[in-house]
C-alpha cells in the first residue's frame, strides 16, 4: 500500500475520533477545568480554561440580585470549588453562604454545605465547599439543588406571615458526574428539575406534659408551604434547621409589667439538625393528668401525622387561631420535630420570678420532596428559603405564642403593698387633697362663669 494512502487513512481515523470527542463534549457538558489552584489562581483564569466559557454571556446587571452556579472544579488540595455568576456584584456586593447538595446520583442524602469565598473578579466568584473531600480513584457525584445568600429585606421584600427570612435560595438544578482518567479529570453536567417551596411558614404548637403551673411542656415544630407543582400526595421530605438551648428569666416588682427591672434570654449549644419525615409516620404525646376513682380518666394522648394537608392540620393539630390563618393559605404541613420546655414561676414574694428553659428551633429549610403528580412519583431537591418564627420573650406573655403565663402579685407582696399604703397615706393625703381640690376647681370654673353670665342677663 502506498505510504501516502496509509497516512491519509490514519488522518481520517484520527479526525473522526476527534469529532466524536467534540460531539460527546457538546451533549454531556464536559468541563475542562481539571484542577483549580485553590487560593492562588484568579476566578477568571480558571474559567478561561474552559473553551466553552464566553465572557460576553455574563453581563453586569445592577438590578439582578440572584446567584448562578456556572462551573465546578476539584482543587489541587482535594476540595470542591464552585464558580458563580453574580450580576449585581459591581454595584451591590453579595456573598453566597451555602449550597443544598447531595453526593450521590439522587437527591437522597442532600444537605446544606457552607461556602468559603476564595476569589472575586467582577461578576464572577470562586468558593470552596466546606466538608467535601475528593476521592480521585472513584466516580464523584454532585447533585446541586440550590445556592443561598443572606436575606436582604430592602431587596427581597418582607413577609406577610410574621416569619423572619434568614437566607434566600436560588435554584441551581445541576447534576455533575466527575471521573479521573490518568491526569485528566472529566466533568459531565446535566440539568435536573427542582421543586420550589413557596411562602414557607414555620411555628410550633405547645402542649402540656402535665397540668401544674410549674411544669413540663412539649413544643411541636412544623413548616407549612406551597409549591408550583400539582402534588397529589406528599410521600416524604427532608427538613434542615438550627436548634439552640435557651434560658429565659424575668423579674418584676409586685408583678407589674411596667416595673420590670431585669429580663434576659441566653442561648447556647447551637447545632444544625436534619429530619426525614414520611407520610405514614405518626407521633404522639401522652399528657399526664389524673384518674378519679378509676372512673374519670383525665390523661390525654395527642397524635399527629408528620405529613399533613393544611386542611387536616388546621382541623386537628391544635395550633393558635393566628397560626391556623396562615396555614390555611398553604398546601402542605411537615411536623418535623419536638422540643422540651420547663417552666418555673414564683408569685410568693415582693419580687415575682418567671423562668423558662428549653430548646428553640429556627432557620428552617425544606431540602427535598418526594411526591406524586399526575400519577408519577418524583424525588426532587427543594429550593427553600430559610425561615424562622419571630420570637419575642418580652412580649407580655413571657414566651412566644403562649398566653398561660400570668404576672400576679404574690400574697406577701400584696400585704406589703397594703402596709406601705397605710404607713404613707397620712403623709401623702394633704397632697392628694390639694390635687383633688385643684381638679374640682378647674372642672367647676366653666360652670361658674356660665352661671354668672346668666345672672347678668336676668338683671
Amino acid at each position: 500500500m502506498h505510504k501516502a494512502t496509509v497516512l491519509h487513512k490514519i488522518a481520517t481515523v484520527m479526525l473522526a475520533f476527534i469529532s466524536l470527542l467534540v460531539f460527546l463534549t457538546a451533549i454531556s457538558g464536559v468541563g475542562v477545568i481539571a484542577y483549580a489552584a485553590e487560593t492562588v489562581s484568579n476566578v477568571l483564569d480558571d474559567l478561561y480554561k474552559d473553551k466553552n466559557f464566553n465572557f460576553a454571556e455574563y453581563p453586569e446587571n445592577p438590578q439582578d440580585y440572584s446567584l448562578e452556579v456556572i462551573q465546578i472544579a476539584e482543587s489541587t488540595q482535594g476540595n470542591l470549588v464552585l464558580y458563580t455568576y453574580q450580576p449585581c456584584q459591581g454595584s451591590y456586593p453579595l456573598l453566597a453562604t451555602e449550597i443544598n447538595m447531595s453526593l450521590s446520583k439522587t437527591v437522597d442524602g442532600t444537605k446544606l454545605y457552607r461556602l468559603t469565598l476564595l476569589n472575586i473578579n467582577g461578576v464572577f466568584a470562586k468558593y470552596k465547599v466546606e466538608g467535601v473531600k475528593v476521592n480521585p480513584t472513584a466516580e464523584r457525584f454532585y447533585s446541586i439543588t440550590s445556592i443561598y445568600r443572606d436575606y436582604i429585606k430592602d431587596i427581597d421584600g418582607g413577609t406577610d406571615n410574621g416569619n423572619l427570612v434568614n437566607e434566600k435560595a436560588f435554584s441551581v438544578g445541576q447534576y455533575w458526574k466527575v471521573t479521573t482518567q490518568g491526569d485528566t479529570v472529566n466533568y459531565e453536567m446535566i440539568k435536573v428539575d427542582t421543586v420550589m417551596i413557596l411562602n414557607p411558614f414555620t411555628s410550633y404548637i405547645r402542649q402540656n406534659k402535665n397540668h401544674s403551673v410549674n411544669g413540663y411542656f412539649q413544643d411541636n415544630y412544623y413548616v407549612a408551604f406551597n409549591t408550583e407543582r400539582n402534588i397529589e400526595k406528599l410521600l416524604s421530605a427532608t427538613v434542615e434547621y438550627r436548634i439552640q438551648d435557651y434560658f429565659y428569666k424575668e423579674n418584676n416588682v409586685l408583678g407589674f409589667d411596667n416595673t420590670d427591672f431585669w429580663n434576659k434570654s441566653t442561648f447556647s449549644n447551637e447545632r444544625r439538625l436534619q429530619k426525614e419525615v414520611y407520610c405514614d409516620e405518626v407521633n404522639e404525646l401522652n399528657q399526664q393528668g389524673f384518674n378519679l376513682f378509676g372512673i374519670f380518666d383525665f390523661n390525654k394522648t395527642f397524635t399527629w401525622k408528620r405529613i399533613q394537608s393544611s386542611a387536616d392540620f388546621t382541623e386537628n393539630a391544635g395550633a393558635s387561631s393566628s397560626d391556623n390563618d396562615e396555614v390555611k393559605k398553604l398546601q402542605w404541613v411537615l411536623m418535623f420535630d419536638e422540643t422540651s420546655v420547663y417552666r418555673y414561676q414564683s408569685n410568693g414574694t415582693l419580687i415575682t420570678t418567671y423562668e423558662e428553659t428549653g430548646q428553640i428551633i429556627d432557620e428552617v429549610a425544606v431540602l427535598r420532596l418526594e411526591f406524586v403528580e399526575d400519577g408519577v412519583t418524583y424525588n426532587l431537591g427543594a429550593v427553600s428559603d430559610k425561615v424562622s418564627n419571630d420570637y419575642d420573650f418580652n412580649d407580655g406573655t413571657g414566651d412566644p405564642g403562649d398566653s398561660n403565663k400570668k404576672r400576679r402579685i404574690g400574697i406577701i407582696g400584696l400585704i406589703i403593698l397594703i402596709v406601705l399604703i397605710i404607713i404613707f397615706f397620712p403623709l401623702i393625703s394633704p397632697i392628694l387633697g390639694a390635687i383633688v381640690n385643684g381638679v374640682v376647681l378647674i372642672i367647676c370654673l366653666p360652670f361658674k362663669a356660665i352661671s354668672a353670665l346668666f345672672k347678668r342677663k336676668k338683671e
